[in-house]
């Protein structure tokens, strides 16, 4: 875990490595338990695109904090069913630690 200093306001972030064997199974893990909006692939990456409320990233609430996630992965395998193919997909799971 990290704290970012590059955001406008301070941020903890945890950064996770899934092999794309497995990115699938937690794709649809984080969309069930977390509201993340499926991945997409645009252009060269894999990335969550925003719902019609505008909310892209999943979110929980635990006591007092609200963490943000995303994923996404390089895109250089444009389908899929490829997703084994790619190596690495990253969750990140952020708390900003000042309130927005």
């Amino acid at each position: 875990m990290q704290k970012r200093k590059d955001a406008q306001i301070s941020v903890l972030q945890a950064r996770y490595q899934v092999k794309g064997t497995f990115a699938s199974s937690v794709e649809k893990y984080l969309i069930h338990a977390f509201g993340m909006q499926p991945l997409r692939h645009i252009c060269c990456i894999w990335e969550t695109v925003p719902n019609e409320e505008g909310s892209r990233y999943g979110s929980f609430k635990g006591g007092e904090f609200y963490y943000s996630i995303d994923m996404g992965a390089d895109g250089a395998f444009g389908e899929r069913k490829d997703w084994s193919k790619i190596d690495w997909f990253y969750v990140t799971v952020e708390l900003p630690l000042n309130p927005p």
